[in-house]
């Protein structure tokens, strides 16, 4: 049986990391590598993390079944360019870049959009280059998927830290085939402002609704102040929002929630909101009464 190949554009810290990681998983994975520092893919092959070093991005990765771009953000999309007329059908091609705009524009320039499927592990380290890699670098850590507008994705939301009635922070990939941008604007979308504060709103309405005596209730927003957006946010952002509750008198209270993509602030509110009962909600029965 043909060994599953895997090609990688770039063997650093995160690309180092991953390959480790599948080497670990199963040996039997085949993979090539290739980038400018020669030397560090010597020493990676002499660990049994690669298995044959490119010389250039050339027909050999043709072979490959899965293509991973882990360069710096700012040459994935030479690199798209480079790799193009090698890709064999059926390959996969993804990245892990920070930042999506600028690749996605070049895999729809490039009638990728089908076998691009973009990726952004949230893990690293305060060193860099492969000498630092891990076999579990990754473990446990969030791993976005930023599909294209021909991948189909029911939702792409996550909760990734949360402490019940106090903070939260969560993410959402925005993503083309989000119905507002085939009109928001035509040739140049840019995520609807409300949209934008909504998807923040509903990071802190987790905060608030998580504790077990509030579930059964709902969250009405009463107003905004304090309204700020910094930059557009554009499809293949991953929007990280941080949610704080700052203010709590009885069932109502102040939440405030920055927004960031890349680490870089893209907006931020104050919402003033109201926990109110829900008529329709059942509250589950306790044991002792279920037993009666």
């Amino acid at each position: 049986m043909k060994a599953f190949t895997i090609g990688f554009i770039g063997f650093g810290l995160i690309g180092g990391s991953i390959a480790r990681g599948l080497k670990r998983s199963d040996p039997a994975f085949r993979i090539l590598a290739y980038m400018r520092t020669r030397s560090k893919l010597e020493q990676a092959r002499r660990d049994r993390i690669v298995d044959e070093i490119l010389d250039d991005v050339d027909e050999r990765l043709s072979e490959c079944d899965v293509i991973l771009l882990c360069t710096p953000v700012e040459y994935i999309s030479e690199y798209l360019q480079k790799i193009r007329p090698f890709l064999k059908e059926g390959a996969v091609v993804s990245d892990v870049g920070s930042t999506k705009s600028a690749i996605h524009e070049t895999v729809r320039a490039l009638g990728m959009e089908s076998c691009f499927v973009g990726g952004h592990p949230m893990a690293g380290s305060e060193k860099s280059g492969y000498e630092y890699s891990t076999d579990h670098l990754l473990e446990n850590a969030y791993y976005i998927i930023t599909p294209t507008s021909e991948v189909p994705t029911e939702s792409v939301d996550r909760i990734v830290e949360i402490e019940p009635f106090k903070s939260a922070t969560g993410i959402k990939c925005i993503t083309m085939n989000e119905p507002q941008f085939g009109g928001h604007f035509p040739g140049h979308p840019i995520m609807p402002g409300v949209l934008l504060l909504e998807a923040m709103a509903q990071v802190g309405g987790v905060a608030m609704l998580y504790p077990k005596e509030h579930r059964g209730k709902l969250a009405f927003f009463g107003g905004m102040d304090n309204v700020r957006f910094k930059q557009p946010v554009v499809p293949g952002d991953v929007l990280v929002t941080k949610a704080e509750i700052t203010k709590v008198r009885g069932n109502f209270g102040v939440l405030h929630a920055d927004g960031y993509v890349n680490d870089k602030l893209v907006a931020q509110a104050d919402f003033k909101f109201a926990l109110i009962e829900d008529e329709n909600h059942k509250p589950e029965k306790s044991e002792d009464k279920a037993e009666d």
